[in-house]
């Protein structure tokens, strides 16, 4: 597991995932309501959360002047922030 207080995780499983089987590493959000402690990397965890967060209403990207783009309308970047896998717990399974 990798990650930051405010930065995603990538949460890297050893089930099979429905988006790319074993080891696939897939994105998390930890929750800054929670003041989740993040262990260090390679650390066999429990992870609780939740998608459809009621911030995900609230959800807006911006545009980064290092990429070209445009910008995804508001209910696009809502979809994704509800798709957004939010993290309020970790537990160390050592």
């Amino acid at each position: 597991m990798v990650g930051g207080e405010f930065a995603p995780l990538y949460l890297a499983s050893d089930i099979t995932l429905a988006s790319g089987g074993a080891d696939t590493a897939a994105a998390a959000w930890p929750d800054p309501a929670h003041h989740v402690k993040i262990p260090p990397e390679r650390t066999a965890v429990l992870v609780t959360g939740h998608y459809n967060d009621v911030a995900a209403s609230t959800c807006r990207v911006f545009l980064d002047d290092a990429l070209p783009g445009s910008l995804p309308s508001v209910d696009e970047a809502i979809m994704f922030c509800r798709r957004a896998f939010v993290v309020t717990d970790i537990t160390d399974r050592r």
